[in-house]
């Protein structure tokens, strides 16, 4: 794994990368080092954007935290650095979920960023057009395991998108923040998986 520092105006990052490149299992944004409080949002995957804290779309999620987060931490449901989310599954055809070493280290790292959190914000989206439904599944699985296996489940939220009628999507996921400005955020009282689906409540 590659560990790469950045620096992006009031934000220090650190980034860690498969050592190819070709996955980006964490990004950390560092506001205050002093602040203990830490954020984590788990998104759908990483863009192909050279500098990490560059993408539009990671700036829009930070960026919404006030001074008291210190640290913003951004993990994927899928690691793969692809811009075109319809692709994503060419990543992982013939391969077991299960024993997919990149899925592995990526639910590795899913688990640290949980345990550090303070706040754990569920923002991966609609499942993509021509996804796997098995495997987009199999991971929210994995993830709202992790969040009950370290005490989390009071400590999950979602964003509010402007424009959004909703607090989910069409399909019952969480709002990605490329749909839009991010407004607020709505606390998640219950959740748990149904039928092999992710069920939220507010």
């Amino acid at each position: 794994m590659k560990k790469v520092a950045l620096n992006v105006g009031e934000y220090q990052g650190v980034t860690y990368y498969s050592d190819n490149e070709e996955e980006r299992y964490l990004l950390k944004a560092i506001r205050d080092p002093e602040v203990d409080k830490s954020v984590t949002v788990i998104m759908l995957n990483p863009t192909t954007t050279e500098e990490a804290l560059a993408d539009p779309v990671v700036q829009k999620a930070i960026h919404y935290f006030p001074n008291k987060v210190g640290k913003v931490n951004i993990v994927n449901l899928f690691p793969f650095r692809e811009n075109h989310i319809h692709q994503l599954d060419e990543h992982m055809k013939g391969q077991n979920m299960r024993d997919f070493s990149i899925i592995k280290q990526n639910l590795h790292m899913i688990k640290l960023a949980i345990k550090d959190a303070d706040e754990i914000i569920l923002a991966w989206g609609s499942l993509p057009d021509g996804f796997s439904e098995a495997h987009y599944h199999t991971c929210i699985r994995d993830i709202v395991h992790l969040i009950r296996v370290f005490h989390k489940t009071n400590h999950c939220y979602v964003f509010e998108i402007e424009g959004q009628k909703s607090l989910l999507t069409w399909d019952n996921h969480p709002h990605h923040p490329r749909e839009g400005k991010i407004k607020g955020l709505q606390h998640v009282s219950e959740l748990w998986i149904e039928d092999g689906c992710l069920v939220l409540r507010f």
